[in-house]
């Protein structure tokens, strides 16, 4: 059962059956041009929600981008937030391993 986390731009839950995951990308590993938001009738993702685990200097390449050409910093700890909708990827790690906390934050549909 879906349960509400708070109230402002709307009601937004988090689902009790999809667990947070947890990533690994090693090297050879990426992530093509996707988009996280289903089209559910009800609830929606309504944010991604991706948590930077790995220190930069443990690898090399595994850029994280949203679309078009923006690329967020490498940062153990950084949390990046983001609507579903906007196409993401991961580039080709070239060395060691990516590692990350993802999940999603579930509401009503967009409009």
């Amino acid at each position: 059962r879906d349960q509400p986390r708070s109230r402002g731009l709307g009601d937004v839950y988090k689902r009790q059956d999809e667990i947070i995951q947890y990533a690994c990308y090693d090297v050879g590993s990426e992530y093509n041009w996707h988009i996280d938001y289903t089209n559910c009738p009800t609830p929606a993702r309504k944010f991604t929600v991706v948590v930077q685990l790995s220190d930069p200097s443990e690898y090399e390449g595994g850029e994280f981008e949203l679309f078009p050409d923006v690329q967020v910093p490498k940062e153990r700890g950084l949390v990046h937030i983001f609507p579903p909708y906007l196409y993401h990827r991961v580039k080709t790690v070239q060395k060691g391993s990516r590692k990350v906390l993802v999940t999603w934050v579930w509401g009503p549909p967009f409009v």
